[in-house]
């Protein structure tokens, strides 16, 4: 058949009727429009007759046939297209362009069309009817609308159509209808393996679907299954408010995968859009950006995960009177969840929901609680709940409860934390906030009583001590300086301390005051200001003063216990209360864990309690005289004496400047002490590394004179007497001059050693022996060596070795041409009246004791000691009386008197 420009196969100029029967076929045309034929007027088909057009191409439309008017089919005709293209235009198959009636039992079957424009397999702009008559369409592809078909209308009555493997490279993958879809009486429109991006596989007006018939989509892939865009919402046009209907018996069904939604729904102004009738097989969701109100009636939609959780979107709120979910392959099940504007599909992963959820009247069973959740109790007992409820349904157990068997039950105090959402109690707070106020609560609590710990047991430093009398002469007090860190405390402060403790004091080295663990003596005091302390109700017994020793409070547990107690008041018990207000918790059993979060910090002040205490110790204990002692120890120079009897006593002689270096080195801390505190506090603590004397610290010189002397004399006295009687000796040369002093030549460490068994075997005595010049008595106001036993054994041995006797004072040499000191005579006067050795005292009544006895076998009688005393003192005090006299008369010489 020759090539035309219309009608490939032939044209026809009016109306063609193929009927009774009749057989038309047509293969291998093309034409610029209608491929196989072109009609201008009407075609019909009928009476059984079969129309067939193969391998036919148009180059715009109508690639198997194209009639300007409307097609009729009907009579069990058939009409059969197959391999057939409209290059660039629509109808890939047939374009009856003013409609198409397929009436009884008649049928068209396409296969392989393609449109480069709308409608891959056919394209109407007229209204389609197909009355008990069937469409069969295969592999139809339309370039922009309607894969299988674009017409202006659809009509089904009883009708069959259906599409196989349909895809638009636009919209519309399955189909296209520019009015009303309509599916009545028992019709069915199938569409199968419709392919698409992000389009919809039907797109329409309206869409109604009638009891019994159906919409059923298979394997679908794109954006949308349907999409009407209701554009007739007049009061008498088809759509009219009506956009998506599926009556009840009636079915729209899917399965597939869609990218947007099952549908896309724009309905006309105040129109509710029903969605019923509906099965949906995917993970997409139902209507989404959906302004008008939505009511759902006998929808299923069977998911496949992964869940979208968007079902619907619907800014005018929805109404659900009967919804199906299911999705058998979620593992936790299906459940929904519902807000004004929305409704989700969820598959939660923290409860447990069935695998089918079915929704009546917006109301739908629970899922079962979380894992460690309970149903609330307004809940309970109910079969089904609002969708809105659905999460509301269950909780969490309150804060510091734990979940036990499907109760709640409350922390104990040991294990007193809790969120709620376990079967577990904690010990600590889960919240930073809470673990740092409590941490930070015990920190200051612990800090406040550690320092007041280390400030309690750190000794207090003895700075200075001394008795002072009072106005009543027998009695007298007795006044420590002391540093550290009691006494550091403000005054109001450390008044309080010193009244609630006692002290015990050690290494003053005075009897009377150093605890003895015997009597467990300690001594209460009271702050008079500036670090100086007084000591309450204790016995004084003889003046007496100390540069060293501790203080150590006793009995500070009890204070310690009441201030640690009323710092915890102070600062745990707000913060415990702000924590449990906080947390919701209780008092009791916060205050149980701020007492745990106080041992991190117990621990650490433990650990430091060492090195703390030695830093405060260190710091504290260097003191002036401490620092002078320590000064005066590193100016020490040992010259030791060579010879064989280095360590006789008559080879530990002091020189005359070394004494009196002494003596102006610790000047400002001997005052008018005595021997005592010099050997307690300087002699002894320099000796003490090795044990030994002071002199052999030095190293001993041969001694010129033994010096008899009390310890009650005032140092800076004996001092300056030694110097007097060193002057008298030695004139310019005074300083070599050297002593023994039994202060600094005796051992002091062990004394017992130098007092020997008996007097004779004394260090005193072999000194007197060992052939030295001669023996100096030191006198002060109260002549107190007379008074004293050592002393007069001393005065007995130089007097039976012939030693020469002098009485030095700080004035000069008793009986000495240049002193004039007549007070002192005096005194030595009275003294020798009343005196008798008997009387004399020494501080061991052993040692008294065997003096005597010694003396008793010498002269026979202790009295005829007390008449040599008076003898020689009696010849010193002539002699001196003589000075006076004669420096008297001087004077008056030079006065002009005489």
């Amino acid at each position: 058949m020759p090539k035309l420009q219309n009608g490939g196969g032939f044209a026809a100029l009016s109306d063609v009727v193929i009927a009774e029967m009749s057989k038309v076929s047509l293969s291998n045309v093309s034409a610029n429009e209608g491929g196989g034929f072109h009609v201008d007027g009407r075609l019909q088909v009928i009476n059984s007759s079969t129309l067939s057009v193969q391998n036919a191409r148009a180059g715009i439309s109508g690639g198997g046939f194209l009639a300007q008017k409307d097609v009729n089919i009907t009579g069990m005709s058939k009409v059969e297209i197959s391999d057939s293209q409209a290059v660039f235009g629509h109808g890939g198959g047939f374009v009856p362009a003013k409609g198409l009636q397929l009436t009884e039992g008649s049928a068209i079957f396409i296969e392989n069309a393609t449109a480069g424009g709308k409608g891959g397999a056919a394209y109407s702009e007229g209204n389609v009817v197909i009355n008990s008559s069937n469409v069969s369409i295969q592999n139809a592809t339309a370039g922009t609308h309607g894969g299988g078909f674009h017409f202006g209308g659809l009509n089904m009555y009883n009708g069959f159509m259906v599409i196989n493997n349909s895809q638009a490279k636009q919209t519309s993958s399955g189909g296209f209808v520019d009015n009303r879809a309509l599916l009545t009486s028992q019709s069915q429109l199938v569409v199968r393996h419709a392919k698409g991006n992000n389009s919809a596989v039907l797109t329409a007006d309206c869409l109604h679907i009638h009891p019994g018939s159906a919409f059923l989509m298979d394997n679908v892939k794109g954006g949308h299954a349907v999409m009407l865009q209701n554009n007739d919402c007049s009061s008498d046009g088809e759509c009219s408010k009506r956009t998506l209907q599926v009556k009840s018996g009636g079915a729209l069904n899917a399965t597939g995968h869609l990218s947007l939604a099952f549908l896309s729904v724009a309905a006309c102004p105040n129109e509710t859009v029903h969605l019923s009738g509906i099965s949906w097989s995917s993970h997409s969701p139902l209507l989404r950006h959906q302004r008008q109100p939505v009511e759902i009636d006998d929808v299923s939609i069977h998911y496949q995960p992964p869940l979208q959780n968007l079902l619907i979107n619907c800014e005018a709120g929805f109404k659900i009177n009967s919804l199906v979910a299911t999705c058998t392959a979620c593992a936790q099940g299906v459940t929904l969840n519902a807000t004004n504007h929305m409704l989700q599909a969820l598959s939660p992963k923290d409860r447990q929901c069935p695998s089918k959820v079915t929704v009546s009247r917006d109301k739908t069973s629970p899922c079962d609680c979380p894992t460690h959740q309970i149903i609330k109790a307004n809940f309970r007992g109910n079969e089904s709940v609002a969708l809105k409820d659905l999460f509301a349904t269950c909780q969490s157990c309150h804060n510091h409860s734990y979940y036990d068997n499907g109760t709640c039950r409350k922390c104990g105090v040991l294990w007193a934390w809790s969120d709620g959402k376990s079967d577990k109690c904690h010990w600590l707070p889960r919240e930073n906030w809470q673990l740092a106020c409590l941490l930070m609560g015990g920190a200051i609590i612990v800090f406040l009583a550690f320092v007041l710990f280390e400030i309690l047991i750190s000794p207090l430093v003895v700075v200075d001590a001394t008795s002072d009398p009072l106005e009543i002469a027998s009695e007298k007090v007795f006044t420590i300086t002391a540093q550290g860190p009691i006494v550091g405390l403000p005054t109001y402060l450390s008044r309080i301390v010193h009244w609630l403790v006692s002290y015990r004091v050690e290494g003053t080295s005075l009897q009377w005051l150093d605890f003895d663990k015997k009597s467990k003596n300690t001594v209460k005091v009271r702050s008079i200001g500036n670090g100086k302390l007084q000591l309450q109700d204790v016995y004084v017994p003889f003046d007496c003063a100390a540069c060293k020793g501790v203080m150590h409070a006793t009995k500070t547990f009890p204070l310690f216990a009441v201030l640690a107690v009323f710092i915890s008041v102070v600062v745990l018990v707000p913060v415990t209360w702000v924590v449990a207000a906080m947390s919701e918790n209780g008092f009791g059993h916060v205050l149980v864990t701020a007492f745990y979060c106080l041992l991190p910090t117990a621990v650490a002040a433990a650990v430091l309690h060492l090195p703390v205490a030695c830093l405060v110790g260190w710091f504290y204990r260097r003191t002036p005289f401490s620092a002078a002692l320590n000064e005066y120890h590193k100016h020490i120079q040992c010259k030791p004496h060579l010879g064989r009897d280095a360590t006789h006593p008559r080879n530990q002689g002091l020189m005359a400047l070394t004494l009196q270096d002494l003596g102006k080195h610790f000047e400002r801390f001997i005052l008018e002490r005595n021997m005592h505190f010099v050997v307690a506090n300087i002699v002894r603590p320099l000796a003490c590394n090795k044990r030994e004397s002071f002199v052999t610290l030095w190293g001993g010189r041969q001694v010129d004179y033994f010096v008899s002397h009390s310890w009650g004399t005032s140092f800076s006295h004996f001092v300056r007497s030694i110097r007097s009687h060193a002057m008298s000796k030695g004139g310019q040369t005074w300083t070599d001059a050297t002593y023994w002093i039994c202060s600094f030549a005796n051992n002091q460490w062990d004394i017992e050693a130098e007092l020997g068994t008996d007097p004779m075997d004394s260090a005193f005595a072999r000194a007197l022996t060992g052939g030295i010049k001669g023996v100096v008595m030191v006198l002060d106001q109260q002549v107190q060596p007379l008074t004293r036993v050592w002393c007069l054994f001393e005065f007995f041995l130089s007097s039976r070795e012939n030693l020469e006797l002098d009485f030095g004072t700080d004035a000069g040499v008793i009986g000495d041409d240049g002193c004039t000191s007549f007070d002192i005579a005096l005194e030595v006067g009275r003294k020798i009246k009343s005196l008798q050795v008997v009387n004399c005292e020494t501080s061991s009544e052993k040692d008294k004791q065997d003096i005597f006895d010694y003396i008793v076998s010498e002269l026979g009688s202790l009295e005829r000691m007390d008449e040599q005393i008076r003898s020689l003192m009696g010849n010193m005090l002539k002699k001196n009386l003589s000075n006076v006299g004669h420096a008297t008369e001087t004077l008056l010489l030079e006065l002009g008197q005489i």
